[in-house]
């Protein structure tokens, strides 16, 4: 009887202890999806904002959300550290009449809080932040875009451009508008007011979301084709790049290209300031993610059969690949010196930016949701929240968030950006970063275009690898040198895309010797003019040979 006593009462000890550890675990997570304060204080991070759109949960649902930072557009925040607080003045601010402070208004405030602190052995410094504009862009599967500010979490508009009945693609955004696809149309929005500018009927089926270059808006299609549209002009001619394959992902677009991938092992990139195209870089396998760019020189993006390639933007050059000997879906998420890429499988690897040597691996790790010098933040797949030193991959903490279904992979920010697809949103923020750090390059729309074009280092680079130094790295020219590249010419290099000395074989490429059939990248001595200067062809060279 007493041993029965004991195992009883150890039985009801064992429920009584799951059932806390189960209440514990559901209250980190309301029914709301929001996180409880106590549970982020233990792993280091704070409550930005929350906000709760209104999307019914039974007709719609959270689809997309696209993060803009506008450098034309910023807060200016003075801050002195004075006797263990931190005073804030701020170019918001309002002055006696009511008017905002502005940035001298708010320089002068600060500075005679300082003269008000009388002789003192050391003056506080002021600290200077510029935090630009940041704006989420929430779509809705219904076509519904809410405008967010990414700083406060208010609604600034909400919009339904095209028809709820026709599916959308993920919004892109640039400094002064949003674009967005709709079936078969492109709709330009207002990004202040959600009002629309203008619509246009696509000349393809959509593959992904536009995305917005130097050119214009760029909008991939099933074919293979990246349709450019101008911005200003609805009716002018739509430029187009071609490229073999389908494409299914959103193009990558710096002040210097666009790139782009296809289902069939290839990565592509143009100018993103005319309709030219650069180069194309043939992978060991299937891409099925998007490159993502590191400032100011390197493109990267990841294959089914388990390599991550670093790529020099400006001509192509693989600077390095690495396998991880597990298939990759999801594109790499460069910080700094590093670059992070994820297994199918599991698993996280942090790979030197600059030469692809491994630093670390740590298992189990799905999603990346956000980045910092020294933290990475994470999920796997029982839904738990890690938070990895980003130094040597160790497990510093973990958190059960079983009830948040929309995870955001933040490459712009070091914010979390966590929530419920029924409409709740919160941002967090690690405890030591008040202001937000921003991991891209920001283009300002007062930037002159010209500078973009006649800037020598957007040039190609003339070394390459394994010792050789071609004249040009496109080897164009009709001569009977053996550095062509694509086998353009009478050379004696076999020719990867079907090209040669004037044979019969198609060169979808258009490389040839002499032949009549206009050449996309003017190869040899025919009679198309070379976009990029090779041959005879005396139209200038994009790329300064």
């Amino acid at each position: 009887m007493l041993l029965s006593s004991i195992k009883s009462r150890l039985c009801s000890l064992a429920v009584l202890v799951a059932l806390a550890c189960a209440s514990q675990a559901s209250a980190q997570v309301t029914s709301h999806g929001i996180l409880s304060s106590n549970s982020l204080e233990r792993l280091g991070l704070e409550r930005e904002w929350i906000a709760h759109l209104p999307i019914s949960s039974i007709y719609s649902e959270i689809h997309h959300l696209t993060q803009s930072i506008n450098p034309d557009v910023q807060v200016t925040i003075f801050e002195i550290d004075h006797d263990g607080r931190k005073v804030t003045f701020s170019s918001k601010g309002l002055d006696t009449f009511g008017k905002p402070l502005g940035v001298e208004g708010a320089k002068k405030q600060a500075d005679q809080f300082i003269a008000r602190l009388g002789d003192l052995e050391k003056l506080p410094e002021i600290v200077q932040h510029d935090i630009p504009d940041i704006t989420f862009f929430i779509q809705t599967n219904s076509g519904m875009i809410h405008s967010i500010d990414g700083q406060t979490g208010r609604t600034i508009w909400s919009q339904v451009p095209g028809n709820v009945r026709y599916p959308s693609q993920k919004p892109a955004a640039n400094n002064k508008f949003v674009a967005v696809v709709n079936g078969l149309t492109l709709y330009l929005l207002h990004r202040k007011n959600g009002e629309l500018v203008w619509k246009r009927d696509l000349n393809g089926v959509p593959g992904a979301g536009p995305v917005f270059g130097e050119q214009g808006i760029y909008v991939p299609m099933l074919s293979g084709k990246i349709s450019i549209y101008d911005i200003e002009d609805p009716k002018a001619p739509v430029g187009s790049f071609q490229s073999f394959g389908h494409v299914y992902n959103t193009p990558t677009a710096t002040s210097k290209t666009v790139s782009w991938v296809t289902d069939r092992g290839f990565m592509y990139a143009g100018n993103s300031f005319d309709t030219k195209l650069r180069y194309r870089v043939e992978a060991s396998g299937e891409i099925l993610a998007s490159t993502t760019y590191l400032a100011p020189h390197y493109l990267y993006f990841t294959t089914v059969d388990g390599y991550v390639y670093c790529v020099y933007e400006r001509d192509g050059t693989t600077e390095w690949r690495f396998s991880c000997g597990q298939s990759m879906s999801e594109a790499p998420f460069p910080h700094g010196d590093a670059v992070y890429v994820l297994l199918d499988r599991g698993g996280i690897y942090r790979l030197s930016s600059q030469d692809g040597v491994v630093a670390w691996f740590s298992p189990r790790i799905k999603k990346i949701l956000s980045v910092t010098d020294e933290r990475i933040y994470c999920t796997d797949a029982m839904r738990r929240l890690w938070v990895l030193d980003a130094k040597t991959g160790s497990p510093i903490t973990s958190m059960d968030i079983q009830g948040i279904d929309f995870l955001y992979t933040n490459l712009e920010t070091d914010r979390i950006i966590i929530g419920k697809k029924t409409g709740t949103l919160q941002t967090l923020r690690a405890s030591n970063l008040k202001y937000p750090q921003i991991n891209i390059e920001l283009v300002s729309s007062k930037d002159d275009a010209a500078e973009t074009k006649g800037d020598p280092n957007n040039q190609p680079k003339t070394e390459q690898p394994m010792g050789t130094t071609p004249t040009n790295p496109f080897g164009a020219g009709g001569g009977g040198g053996n550095t062509n590249p694509f086998g353009g010419g009478g050379g004696n290099t076999p020719d990867p895309f079907g090209g040669g000395g004037g044979g019969n074989t198609p060169d979808p490429f258009g490389g040839g010797g002499g032949g009549n059939s206009p050449d996309p990248f003017g190869g040899g001595g025919g009679n198309a003019p070379d976009p990029f200067g090779g041959g005879n062809d005396p139209a200038p060279d994009p790329f300064g040979n």
